[in-house]
């Protein structure tokens, strides 16, 4: 979009840098995608300079908004409509115990001293304030307030409590929700490699969902689980970093193994499930080709 920037790499990357137009800039969790907003909201070109290890590149960009989504007026200026400052309110069925999360489309300079939101149950209308924090990136908004399962709520926030690196602020907001239940998921790990382990929750989408480390062998629960099928998947963990690494062909390293579980987990809502599984080093050695004789 006009004045936003995504940049996705192929591998993860360590320690960037940016140069060129004056951008804000957050980099995701898995490290893989750079979100860009450049500083001049209407700036139609960008000149991106990136520098990581092994990186140093120069990207230029030009912004051309899609027909559909522009108006012309007078002297055939492009006009492009206002961008609400959320991009997302928290669910309907948020889990009731985490946090509610706000996501901004761009990011927080300020927060009002006053900001709190009030969260009122449904059945008898008890009315409570939360407080309100942003994390890191500037980018969540975390409501910091105890929910029950199965009750319903209604959660409301007053106009102009952020304020993005453009100005604008945020109207009032409201939503309904009526938390659900979850399922457990113990684990019970035999570990015959020597290395550590990064065991993975993943769903249908093989989207990471939860994940532990385990040093050796052990018990590992996975709470507040949706319904829904998984995949465990464990990384063999030898370099001991606490995450994945890629094979290199110059320093003739191999990446990482990863194991898969041998079924997928149908968990429900309420259950509790209790599995038992042995991670071995994979081996990748080519199998014997068997010859038939004629008769």
């Amino acid at each position: 979009d006009s004045g936003r920037i995504s940049i996705v790499t192929a591998l993860p990357l360590r320690q960037p840098s940016l140069g060129g137009t004056p951008t804000e800039w957050r980099l995701n969790d898995r490290r893989d995608t750079l979100r860009l907003w450049c500083l001049d909201a209407k700036a139609d070109s960008a000149r991106i300079i990136l520098s990581d290890e092994g990186i140093q590149d120069t990207l230029k960009l030009r912004y051309r908004p899609k027909a559909s989504a522009n108006r012309s007026g007078r002297g055939g200026k492009t006009t492009h409509a206002k961008e609400p400052l959320t991009k997302a309110l928290f669910s309907g069925t948020s889990a009731f115990h985490d946090d509610l999360r706000i996501a901004f489309t761009n990011p927080i300079a300020t927060v009002s001293d006053s900001a709190r939101a009030e969260v009122m149950k449904m059945k008898d209308s008890t009315l409570r304030y939360c407080t309100i924090t942003m994390d890191s990136t500037g980018l969540t908004a975390r409501l910091q307030t105890d929910l029950t399962s199965g009750e319903q709520y209604r959660i409301r926030l007053k106009d102009s409590l952020f304020t993005d690196i453009y100005g604008n602020t945020n109207d009032s907001l409201e939503v309904k929700l009526t938390p659900k239940d979850y399922g457990l998921l113990t684990l019970h790990i035999d570990n015959t490699t020597d290395s550590p382990l990064i065991v993975e929750v993943l769903d249908k989408r093989d989207t990471i969902v939860q994940q532990q480390r385990l040093e050796s062998s052990g018990t590992l629960r996975f709470s507040h689980l949706a319904a829904g099928d998984y995949r465990l998947r464990a990384v063999i963990d030898i370099d001991g970093n606490g995450t994945w690494t890629t094979g290199d062909y110059r320093l003739q390293r191999q990446p990482e193994p990863t194991v898969l579980f041998g079924k997928t987990l149908q968990l429900r809502e309420k259950w509790e499930m209790d599995e038992r599984w042995t991670v071995e080093i994979p081996d990748y050695s080519p199998k014997p080709v068997r010859k038939i004789s004629r008769l």
